[in-house]
């Protein structure tokens, strides 16, 4: 039998029998897979934290200052609440408060007495204490006698 003549070496292997996979190439696609889950993790975490406002907590906290006033212009006695902290205040004889502590982003302020309150949006900012000036309490409903 002629060299050219003799059957080829692909002939004689076994079909069933397939090459080993290169193991440098799985290492690589665990470690894609690996990545790939631990961004949608990460956003996931991120995105929760977003949509329930406590990021703000890791990246510090504010306070906020200002003077609540009645109608007339006097001095209110009113409590203060932070909603969504637990922090709550009351202003001195004057009508001023000081708030500390409070986690820095968006935040709603309600000011009440005893049967009314009214509330206001703050934008509280981390390391800063913010003036947010004179509140006038003016009740919109007047109780009958």
């Amino acid at each position: 039998m002629k060299l050219e003549e003799s059957p080829d070496i692909q002939e004689y292997q076994d079909p069933l029998l397939k090459p080993l996979p290169d193991a440098h190439l799985q290492r690589r696609r665990f470690r894609i897979v690996l990545l790939v889950l631990l961004l949608i993790t990460i956003s996931l975490f991120a995105m929760y934290l977003m949509q329930t406002k406590k990021i703000s907590t890791f990246f510090g906290t504010g306070s906020i200052r200002g003077v609540v006033l009645d109608a007339h212009g006097n001095p209110f006695k009113a409590e203060i609440y932070v909603l969504g902290t637990g922090i709550k205040s009351e202003t001195n004889p004057d009508g001023s408060f000081t708030i500390s502590d409070i986690p820095s982003g968006e935040r709603i302020l309600v000011i009440a007495d005893e049967n009314i309150g009214n509330s206001q949006s703050i934008q509280v900012i981390a390391g800063k204490q913010i003036d947010i000036g004179e509140i006038r309490f003016i009740p919109t409903a007047v109780p009958e006698p």
